[in-house]
């Protein structure tokens, strides 16, 4: 069965509050039951993705097919991918050579390659979270930002 995919961007710092924490996963079961989603892909860096992941992992319980899966750039594994436990991991070619712009690039193929993206963005300008939810705004993507909706 094909699934359709879900791609997660947001800020490194991220206060996660019960609020927010059920809204996020009262929309996501809606993806899952309403919408046929399936897959749901990581950047694996920063509060606000570790945060989903949580959630994704709790939500795996009840919906055993969901996957995991994290999005790196070709022949790179860092650091912070191998603190959390994927079901898949996914190489996306990028011909970037400098750490911030692979992050933003790898952002923006994650959009690019999913059928909507969750953010937690907030107006930080200088935040590369925020340039990727401009590049999925200005690309007409299917998008929540739960940044302005966490009050």
């Amino acid at each position: 069965m094909e699934y359709k995919i879900c791609a997660f961007i947001g800020h490194n710092k991220f206060t996660f509050t019960p609020a927010i924490k059920e809204k996020i996963t009262n929309y996501l079961e809606t993806l899952i039951t309403e919408e046929n989603y399936g897959i749901f892909r990581f950047g694996g860096l920063g509060e606000f993705d570790y945060a989903c992941w949580e959630i994704v992992g709790e939500l795996k319980e009840k919906y055993p097919f969901i996957k995991r899966k994290l999005c790196l750039w070709a022949d790179k594994y860092p650091w912070w991918a191998k603190a959390r436990e994927y079901d898949e991991i996914e190489e996306l070619p990028l011909d970037f050579d400098y750490w911030y712009s692979r992050l933003y690039y790898r952002n923006t193929a994650m959009i690019d390659l999913s059928d909507t993206t969750v953010f937690f963005v907030e107006n930080k300008n200088r935040s590369g979270a925020y340039k990727a939810l401009q590049y999925a705004t200005a690309k007409k993507k299917n998008l929540i930002n739960f940044g302005f909706l966490a009050e």
